[in-house]
């Protein structure tokens, strides 16, 4: 009965790794890049040229290309999409802890603990040597915010590059000084839609009573669109020649607007995990160190991965009173060349056993990226999460949580919730 309970269950992981290669395999794919860079390429992504007034002398037309671009303005934008970037490609993901498992050796589901165990953190305790147990899970974001400004309601200003010597006569100005028609502005109204679902499934398995080891394969669909509209904005008389501005959108209405973006799915970046619980025996707190690494298997260009290889470890720290379960993680995180995926991490919260079929959570989690220095440096939320199990067989209980921030850095959801099972091989 072991031998073929481990071979169903390696046919069975095995199987959904085909069909979650197929799903990326069959994706939708736009032209490379085209999601990572849907903010930055806005108008083509070099700023905005209008097409030249015939309304100007032959003179300043022959030196003058109207055009509001240049490495500060790309830059303005680039750090737009830089910020909306760093908040993509964070899951929430089970915990790989769970009151139910399956014991290979009895060939059975087996309650392993009091509660159902935490949903969104760890607890120090492992499953058990020979237990295997399987989660799906699904999460969703749908981002409102950057750093406490609305995404449908972002303003980003263009200047005018110092083109040419032309000024009031006869004195031109000097080289670097913007004056007349140079002092116009663009005001880009921008309007941001970006989403992000996550389906992941964990397997876990015991492989003595103090080690675990687990694998994490999501597969995520991003939506990332990105629409503006210009409005020049005139500096004064300078602005005009024979009563009619230099700059104008007259000759090409349809200048003044552009729209970047689409949807893709496919295979997220796989993770790999391991616990050892050191103080597994002990009647004081539990105590467990937990290894992370995520494997760059998510395609950067289209934001469903980081492209970059990312090693975690985690302390942990749980103890059970009565129905009320504590726990504590602290976390480190490093990336193979990108330093501002480098992160701190910490939750703080408890589980409590309601009943035996009900188990309620709550966190309070963060993350710190100590080389971020504009956008999304702490990002502290607030989160409640349940485990019910409904069955009388106790081999699937049913998981949700909801997470509300609670500052305003980085690129935030109003409400980012999420929904899962553990299930169990019979």
């Amino acid at each position: 009965m072991d031998v073929k309970l481990r071979i169903r269950a390696l046919h069975f992981v095995v199987s959904v790794w085909a069909v979650v290669l197929g799903i990326n395999a069959h994706a939708d794919h736009p032209a490379a890049g085209e999601l990572q860079g849907f903010i930055s390429g806005l108008y083509g992504g070099n700023g905005i040229f209008l097409p030249p007034a015939d309304n100007i002398p032959q003179n300043i037309a022959d030196a003058h290309v109207p055009h509001f671009t240049g490495p500060e303005q790309i830059a303005q934008l680039n750090a737009l999409s830089s910020g909306v970037l760093s908040g993509t490609g964070v899951y929430a993901l089970n915990s790989t802890v769970t009151g139910i498992t399956f014991d290979l050796s009895a060939g059975a589901p087996v309650q392993v603990e009091d509660s159902l165990g935490p949903l969104l953190v760890e607890r120090a305790r492992t499953i058990g040597k020979g237990r295997l147990s399987f989660g799906l899970s699904y999460s969703s974001q749908d981002f409102d915010e950057l750093d406490g400004d609305d995404l449908d309601d972002i303003r980003v200003t263009l200047i005018h590059q110092d083109c040419c010597a032309v000024g009031p006569p006869p004195i031109p100005p000097p080289d670097g000084q913007l004056t007349g028609f140079e002092q116009d502005t663009i005001i880009l109204d921008i309007d941001l839609n970006v989403k992000q679902e996550v389906w992941a499934l964990s397997a876990n398995y015991g492989v003595t009573d103090n080690w675990d080891v687990g694998l994490i394969v999501p597969v995520v669909t991003v939506e990332a669109e990105a629409f503006s509209e210009a409005t020049i904005i005139l500096a004064g008389a300078g602005s005009l020649f024979a009563g009619n501005p230099v700059h104008t959108f007259s000759t090409d209405p349809s200048a003044r607007f552009s729209s970047t973006g689409g949807e893709e799915t496919g295979l997220g970046d796989v993770i790999l995990r391991t616990k050892y619980n050191f103080s597994r025996d002990n009647t004081g707190w539990d105590m467990a160190v937990l290894g992370q690494v995520t494997l760059p298997t998510g395609d950067e260009d289209d934001l469903l991965g980081t492209g970059e290889t990312k090693f975690r470890a985690m302390f942990i720290a749980s103890k059970t009173y009565g129905r009320f379960t504590p726990h504590i993680n602290l976390a480190y995180e490093v990336a193979t060349s990108i330093s501002e995926l480098e992160n701190y991490t910490y939750a703080i919260g408890f589980d409590a056993r309601i009943s035996p079929r009900f188990t309620g959570g709550v966190d309070v989690i963060g993350r710190s990226n100590p080389h971020v220095e504009l956008i999304g440096k702490d990002i502290i939320d607030l989160a409640f999460s349940a485990k019910w199990n409904p069955f009388d067989n106790r081999n699937a209980p049913l998981s949700a949580f909801v997470s509300f921030p609670l500052n305003d850095d980085g690129l935030r959801s109003d409400v980012f919730w999420g929904v899962g099972i553990d299930f169990i091989l019979n």
